[in-house]
């Protein structure tokens, strides 16, 4: 989708007007990096209700796209078992990704939400060389 301001319209507009159902099946025609542009354009307290329309598949591939503050907001409103199902989503190099422009107390609950599996990976991942520049 090309005018992502529209896009954004549309979806406050079906939120003002209690149309879950309908915002429901916009937000299903459309590409997780549509949906991640649209929500940045949302207020913090709407964007967990519209996050939490899409399907589980989805929602992972478009927190994946969101831009930092929007996620960080996000993972501010998620319950821990809403945040443990998006990371059993993400890839772990997302995971990773977002775990390093998470503010402290952030990457605390998202590695507490992570399998044991993934916090080794994600920990083997984020380990650097003595003599590198990471």
């Amino acid at each position: 989708m090309k005018d992502t301001a529209v896009l954004t319209e549309t979806i406050l507009s079906l939120i003002k007007e209690k149309k879950y159902q309908s915002l429901r099946d916009v937000l299903r025609t459309l590409q997780p990096v549509d949906v991640a542009e649209a929500l940045g354009g949302l207020d913090p307290q709407e964007l967990p209700l519209v996050f939490r329309l899409l399907p589980k598949d989805e929602a992972a591939e478009t927190f994946a796209e969101m831009d930092p503050d929007s996620r960080e907001e996000l993972i501010k409103s998620f319950s821990d078992s809403e945040l443990r199902d998006i990371l059993e989503e993400l890839y772990i190099d997302d995971t990773v990704d977002l775990i390093e422009e998470m503010p402290a107390l952030l990457v605390g609950r998202i590695l507490e939400q992570s399998s044991a599996e993934s916090r080794k990976l994600i920990n083997e991942l984020l380990m650097y060389p003595d003599d590198s520049a990471g």
